[in-house]
């Protein structure tokens, strides 16, 4: 799966995620229960909260 599309003047390009590698300079690095925490959270619905 590699499909371009151009949307005024942006390109997007789709890769499949197995193409993908990890930058080996990249600071920022988390442990497998960061990421299980990470992806519980976006999964989880939340109740918006307003500031008063």
């Amino acid at each position: 799966m590699n499909k371009m599309t151009n949307m005024a003047g942006l390109a997007v390009n789709y890769l499949a995620l197995s193409s993908l590698k990890p930058y080996p300079q990249n600071a920022r690095t988390h442990s497998r229960k960061q990421i299980g925490q990470v992806a519980e959270s976006i999964r989880k619905p939340t109740i918006p909260t307003t500031c008063p």
